[in-house]
């Protein structure tokens, strides 16, 4: 079935982009500094995930590193709090790209019409 007037890749890079900024907007509309969570894990990537701390009690922490490890070149490369908007920026575009893959995986099991309409959800 095919959407009158639109092309389908240009109807799902129209969603992503929209949702980038839809997320984008969400991201930055709030205040950059690190509440609950995310001062574990901004603690984690900065002050534990070093070498001087690999292998001493200093590295030890409760919380799975695979996010620490997302921020940690951030952190390696910018300042703390140009770090944070950073983050933000990478996660709108990741959460974006989610809904390129999930047209996708949906117009491959079903039609390209799911794969739009999943796109959209």
């Amino acid at each position: 079935m095919r959407l009158p007037g639109i092309r389908p890749r240009v109807a799902v890079w129209l969603i992503a982009v929209t949702a980038f900024f839809v997320r984008l907007l969400h991201v930055l509309s709030y205040e950059s500094a690190p509440t609950n969570d995310m001062s574990v894990y901004v603690d984690m990537a900065v002050r534990r995930l070093s070498l001087a701390n690999l292998f001493s009690m200093d590295g030890l922490c409760w919380f799975p590193p695979g996010y620490a490890l997302f921020l940690k070149p951030f952190f390696l490369l910018l300042a703390p709090g140009s770090a944070l908007v950073a983050v933000k920026v990478a996660q709108a575009a990741l959460g974006a790209w989610s809904c390129v893959l999930v047209c996708r995986l949906a117009r491959r099991s079903h039609t390209r019409l799911a794969g739009l309409a999943a796109a959209v959800m």
